[in-house]
């Protein structure tokens, strides 16, 4: 039962808080994220394919998208596309985070198409 439980509400610890991943397919994953009063996450990018949706559950502080910088309020969503980089930054209080990353669908279809060299058009498709 205690290692349930530490299952349940374990997760990731960092330095500047924590993540544990709450759903999981191989489409989506879902993850609750934590950054603590006065600490922040790494300047993060994302991989090429995946896109990231934050919705800010609580807390105070800054977020950044890209060369974006807004103040974290409940409820906002950014959403962060490839290859952006992003972070968080606490204030006086913790920020909680729900991040919804989503791509690998992308993935999949980018693997399943031509190379630029294999793609062919006929003629009738030129006139």
């Amino acid at each position: 039962m205690l290692k349930w439980l530490k299952g349940l509400f374990g997760g990731n610890k960092q330095t500047w808080g924590g993540s544990k991943v709450l759903w999981e397919t191989s489409y989506v994953r879902v993850t609750w994220i934590w950054v603590e009063a006065g600490k922040a996450t790494e300047l993060y990018a994302n991989q090429d394919f995946a896109i990231k949706n934050w919705l800010f559950l609580k807390g105070s502080g800054d977020y950044v998208v890209g060369a974006m910088k807004k103040k974290i309020h409940p409820g906002a969503h950014p959403v962060i596309t490839a290859g952006t980089k992003h972070s968080i930054q606490a204030s006086n209080e913790r920020v909680e985070v729900l991040e919804i990353l989503s791509g690998a669908p992308v993935v999949e279809v980018a693997k399943q198409l031509p190379a630029p060299t294999q793609i062919v058009v006929s003629p009738s498709e030129n006139s």
